[in-house]
This record gives structure tokens, sequence and C-alpha cells, in this order.
């Protein structure tokens, strides 16, 4: 027994799950002898009742995502090369960023091919949402200078500095140089 009433192999295992509690995300797990371990976050977030196989995993996600991931898990296995894939589920309402590693006990006896599981649907909607706006600015902005580029009367922007930073095409054909001579 240990200072806390427990004998080793309880008290490692009780510090192994507090361990694995406070990871963000959730996990899956395979020993070599076909052996599970998984959290009940990740049935949760796929809505299985439990863990048998990859294909229980599989069976949640888009089929291409779904044949993708038995890809890199087999790599996994096989080669040990881990790997970090995004996936969507079956209807395509949640993202999933998937990371699959292989970790060995500290004998080098028994190791589990891991896949840890995070919902990134809101930051991927975040990211989305971001690229969309910077998009549309781009745009405007090429619009801006198309229309200043029409104007027939030279114009130019300068810095706070009193650099030029901008001349439309008039101010380039007044000048005689082109954009970038005059520019840099």
């Amino acid at each position: 027994m240990n200072k806390w009433g427990l004998c080793p192999i309880m008290s490692e295992k009780a510090r192994l799950e507090a361990f694995l509690s406070a990871f963000p995300g959730d996990y899956c797990g395979w020993a070599a002898d076909g052996s599970v371990a998984y959290s009940q976050g990740i049935c949760d977030v796929l809505g299985l009742k439990s863990i048998d196989k990859l294909i229980d995993i599989q069976g949640k996600l888009a089929p291409s995502d779904a044949a993708a991931l038995e890809g890199l898990f087999e790599r996994l296995e096989k080669n040990a090369i881990s790997f970090t894939t995004h996936v969507k589920n079956h209807d395509k309402t949640k993202i999933f960023k998937i990371t699959g590693s292989q970790g060995q006990d500290t004998e080098n006896k028994d190791r589990f091919n891991i896949l840890w599981l995070e919902d990134v649907t809101e930051s991927f909607k975040t990211r989305e949402t971001f690229e969309h706006d910077a998009q549309i600015k781009a745009h405007q902005l090429e619009q801006l200078q198309a229309a200043f580029h029409a104007l027939p009367q030279p114009r130019w922007l300068r810095d706070k500095n009193g650099e030029i930073i901008w001349i439309n095409q008039a101010y380039s054909d007044a000048a005689g140089l082109t954009v970038s001579t005059i520019l840099n």
C-alpha cells in the first residue's frame, strides 16, 4: 500500500486516468492483442455506445474521411507513422481533428495505437468567416484600384513619411516611368 491506501498498481492506474482526463480531447487506443481502451467522451462526441474496432469510428465519419482514416491508421499500426488529419462526421455538421500516435510502455512490452479526437467545428467556422471576409475585402480593394486606375488624371497616395506608396496608371504615363520604377 502507498500513502493514499492504494496498492501501487491501482495508484498508477488512477494517476493515468487523471492524466488522460485532463487532455482537451478524447481518445481511443488499441493494443497489439486487439484490446481497446477509450474515453467515454469519444463515444459521446461520435454518438457511440462503445468502441471495439476502428470501423466503429469510421461509421460515424463522411465516407471519404473514413477511408482516409483507415489508410492513416494502417500506416500507424505497421510503421509507427504518426498523423494529424481533419475529418467530418457523416452528416458533415461537425469537424474533428484526429491525431494518431503510437505509445509504448517503459519496458517496450506493450504498445497502443491511439487516436486523439478533438471537435474543432467552431474554430473551423471562425476561420472560414475570417477567410470569407478577407476575400470580400480583397475584391473591394481590387475594384477600388481599378476605378482609380481608370481615372484620366494622375492620382497618388503617400504614407505618413511623405513617401509615395501608390499611383494610378495616369501618373505612371505622365511620368513616363513604370509603376514599379516609381514606387521603388
